[in-house]
């Protein structure tokens, strides 16, 4: 009797087994599909955030303001305006065409009360210094179109 249980309980659970392992690996398959979707519209998502926030900012830096034309003082000013156009915005730095700092930047740091009306996120003087030894401007190409 127990041969017989055993010789019918061997291939039932084999073949149990074996459906375990075939679901499992479809199911991280499906798992994995899923990741790289969410990967993928999570890259269209910023990538539209970054090209809405030049197209705001390009507008605004290239042909709106006669750089040339700024004062010392007003300099800051308009960088602080850059600053509000868009809440996500850390720093604004005005940059010569080697990419060199022209007068101060402009950033949200702790000193600011939190009923401040700049939007943007707090950063401490350290992460501006940090930034500001690894930051590459980026170089538009003279072919492209504005």
């Amino acid at each position: 009797m127990t041969i017989v249980l055993f010789v019918a309980l061997v291939p039932v659970s084999i073949s149990t087994y074996t459906m375990l392992s075939v679901h499992q690996q479809s199911a991280n398959q499906r798992l994995a599909e899923l990741h790289q979707k969410t990967a993928e519209l999570g890259a269209a998502h910023s990538q539209s955030y970054v090209d809405n926030a030049v197209q705001v900012l390009d507008g605004l830096i290239r042909h709106r303001v006669d750089w040339p034309a700024l004062t010392e003082a007003e300099r800051p000013q308009v960088l602080w305006l850059i600053y509000e156009q868009l809440e996500n915005v850390v720093v604004v730095s005005l940059l010569d065409e080697d990419g060199k700092g022209i007068g101060p930047s402009v950033y949200r740091d702790d000193s600011l009360s939190s009923e401040s009306l700049l939007n943007g996120p707090v950063m401490a003087l350290e992460d501006l210094q940090s930034y500001a030894a690894t930051f590459r401007p980026l170089r538009r190409s003279s072919t492209s179109t504005s």
